[in-house]
């Protein structure tokens, strides 16, 4: 009946049914098989209101809100220009300046599309004029933008803590070495490809240190906002939904003043940052309708169980869940991967004795390489879209080195956890 249910929600994402519909569709058939009709609509008017109805919810909105103000403020643009000063001189030194701009604005955006999105129109005509190789730039600018799941603050990490009920500050915080490590990985990949091959990319000049210093006052804005949000959390000065509060209000004052925003902008932000948190919390209650149907057939338990008492290593078996979600990848964006395995997945993962705060940043850094891994991979359908000239399998080319840079991310992570664990163990209680 379970595996039944399972094939019916498969089918109807195959079919092209949004998520939302296809796990409300699923859940009801399977609670109906079940309990019967005065169950099901026992759960279906219950559960939407709910399973929304919590003060932790607000975190979503507040950071959507956060992203939509960095956009509209020029945010990524300055810390490109930044970076570009500072790294322009080195083999690849454009690309490593798009990968550090991805850094910056990762870390005011918290969305991987939206941030593939500006950093391709602001960085891919840049690297075009200058003469860099097609598939350098967009695998660059794909990549990089992939750092807005991982750096906080997070969407992927709000919807994670929100079917896994696990504490979305120490996620936050988790997610800064590994953010850290990602990046170093992926700008030295493009230093050591450009530097084996200088015909990816022409060498840029130097900038005097005098340009360095001054394009600091780009970054300003970026930094401020990082302050607020990341030193009030790991600080216990705000709690997350207070720090996205914050942070939502000082990049609106930001881009206020700046004069960035017209009335035209503020009503276009406000709108965008709507219809996405709509579309999560549908998500999310479409799953949670085919989460209670699981829980009453017990499939989570009988997994897991099963799992537990397998005689091989765990090791063994997280690497088979890693090779798992990287599979998904290549046909499920990362918010369904999450609300579709984490019913059944997380329970496994917890009777196998894992930390949920460590597997929240591995589950997070597998969907960020299935937002670039060929044949959805939707960031490189976004950059796509903003390089039009550009062909998509050109930008599948590119991005190839970086998947593979990932995943060897995610096997240090695996094989160090305490990279992941050490800040959210020294965070004030």
């Amino acid at each position: 009946m379970s595996l039944g249910c399972f094939i019916l929600l498969l089918g109807l994402i195959i079919l092209g049914v949004p998520i939302a519909f296809a796990g409300s569709i699923a859940g009801v058939a399977g609670l109906l098989t079940i309990g019967g009709l005065d169950m099901t609509l026992h759960f279906l008017s219950t559960i939407p209101y709910s399973e929304v109805a919590s003060y932790s919810y607000i975190t979503l909105p507040l950071y959507i809100l956060l992203g939509e103000f960095a956009y509209f403020g020029g945010y990524a643009h300055g810390a490109y220009r930044t970076a570009k000063e500072w790294l322009g001189h080195l083999p690849g030194g454009i690309a490593v300046a798009t990968v550090i701009g991805g850094a910056g604005f990762g870390a005011v955006c918290g969305a991987s599309v939206a941030s593939a999105a500006v950093l391709g129109k602001i960085c891919i005509p840049e690297m075009k004029k200058l003469g860099y190789s097609d598939a350098l730039s967009t695998g660059s600018v794909a990549a990089s933008a992939n750092l807005a799941s991982m750096i906080p603050p997070s969407g992927l990490m709000i919807v994670y803590s929100i079917f896994t009920e696990q504490s979305i500050n120490q996620l936050f915080i988790a997610g800064i070495v590994p953010g850290i490590l990602i990046t170093l990985l992926l700008a030295a990949t493009v230093w050591v490809r450009v530097s084996l091959n200088p015909s990816l990319a022409p060498n840029a000049s130097s900038s005097s240190w005098g340009k360095r210093l001054a394009s600091l006052r780009h970054s300003w804005g970026i930094l401020l906002i990082a302050t607020i949000v990341l030193g009030g959390i790991y600080t216990g000065i705000f709690t997350v939904t207070e720090a996205g509060a914050a942070g939502a209000f000082a990049a609106f004052l930001m881009a206020l003043f700046s004069k960035s925003m017209t009335w035209h902008d503020f009503k276009k932000i406000l709108l965008s940052a709507l219809r996405t948190t709509v579309m999560v919390l549908f998500i999310i209650v479409g799953i949670m309708i085919f989460t209670q149907f699981l829980i009453l057939s017990r499939l989570p338990v009988i997994i897991s169980t099963f799992l537990a008492d397998l005689s091989v290593s765990r090791a063994l078996l997280m690497g088979i869940f890693v090779l798992f979600y990287l599979f998904l990848g290549m046909f499920f964006d990362a918010i369904s991967m999450i609300a579709l395995t984490m019913p059944v997945m997380f329970p496994a993962v917890m009777a196998l004795g894992y930390d949920p705060i460590w597997f929240g940043v591995i589950v997070v850094l597998m969907c960020e390489i299935g937002l670039i891994t060929p044949p959805v991979g939707i960031n490189c359908y976004v950059v796509a879209g903003v390089s039009p000239d550009i062909p998509l399998e050109t930008i599948f080319k590119g991005i190839i080195p970086f998947v593979v840079v990932n995943l060897l991310a995610a096997g240090i992570l695996m094989a160090f956890p305490q990279l992941v664990l050490f800040l959210p163990n020294l965070m004030v209680k």
